[in-house]
């Protein structure tokens, strides 16, 4: 059976955070009125801060184009991947003949989960889950 003083334990707890949460918003907005120039220029500074990393990057690259160097000036560095652009088609049958391990099998779990739902497999374990759901609002029934 519930326990209803747990109830309004609980009610009472949500209530004082609901509280306290109200005030908490009201300090921030006077917080963020009465520092809001500071804020702002945080805002700026910070803004500018993209641009001139984006502006240093293109620097960056332009100089290890010049240099052939990848440690640049103030720890910058330069990192070169290589991208790859094939048919998936074309792969796998590649794979198929030249790399076999490289061919996943892959079970694809939504369609086995709706077939066994309704079909006994031996080699399945079925268990019931059980939970309880808490509702969006508790209330407490006097």
């Amino acid at each position: 059976m519930i326990n209803k003083e747990l109830i309004k334990q609980y009610k009472n707890c949500e209530d004082t955070v609901i509280r306290y949460e109200k005030q908490l918003s009201e300090l921030q907005e006077q917080f963020d009125v009465e520092n809001s120039s500071i804020i702002n220029q945080i805002k700026t500074h910070k803004e500018d801060m993209v641009d001139h990393k984006e502006q240093l990057k293109e620097q960056g690259l332009v100089e290890y184009k010049e240099t052939g160097s990848k440690q640049l000036t103030g720890g910058l560095s330069i990192a070169v991947s290589k991208t790859y652009d094939y048919e998936d088609s074309e792969a796998i049958e590649w794979a198929r003949k030249n790399m076999p391990v490289a061919i996943l099998e892959k079970l694809n779990t939504k369609m086995f989960k709706a077939h066994i739902k309704d079909n006994k497999l031996d080699f399945v374990k079925y268990e019931e889950m059980i939970k309880a759901q808490f509702p969006k609002e508790l209330k407490l029934d006097e």
